[in-house]
């Protein structure tokens, strides 16, 4: 019965998702009236979904990374493209390897881009009259079974 049960949450859960894409930050800052003000070296690490085919991916949690609070979310995001090594980034250690750009909005009036490298991530955030943004590591992506398992055995 418990085997039949972790499937249909695996199943029904991840059913979207292609991998588990985990991104932590490196640099945090904010950018209001002309100055951007550096605010930490990074204070989140962020769990999302990436269903290429469909073009969707979720952030579904954020971690703080002072105290390892998990803070769950349902974020949706639509990929609006897809480089594969190509020459949209400039920075030559970047543009050797894939790259997606998802944009959401995760609140009434916010909006954010994110592009997610294969080593990389960074993050803008309009909101409240400022831009919020982050770079970070990406650190591993996962097959969803893969991540079940680990959550499984962290008993979340």
């Amino acid at each position: 019965m418990a085997v039949a049960l972790i499937l249909f949450f695996v199943n029904n859960s991840f059913a979207y998702a292609a991998y588990i894409l985990i991104a932590t930050e490196t640099a945090r800052g904010e950018y209001e009236n002309g100055k951007f003000v550096k605010l930490s070296n990074g204070e989140f690490k962020y769990r999302f979904e990436v269903d290429e085919e469909k073009g969707h991916a979720k952030l579904t949690e954020i971690t703080r990374l002072k105290d390892n609070s998990v803070i769950k979310l349902g974020n949706d995001y639509t990929i609006t493209y897809i480089d594969y090594g190509g020459d949209l980034l400039t920075v030559k250690s970047k543009a050797e390897q894939k790259v997606i750009c998802i944009v959401g909005n995760p609140g009434t009036l916010a909006t954010e881009t994110i592009i997610l490298g294969e080593k990389f991530f960074e993050y803008s955030k309009a909101a409240s009259n400022r831009f919020y943004l982050s770079t970070g590591i990406v650190e591993k992506s996962i097959s969803p079974v893969e991540d079940m398992e680990n959550q499984l055995k962290k008993g979340k």
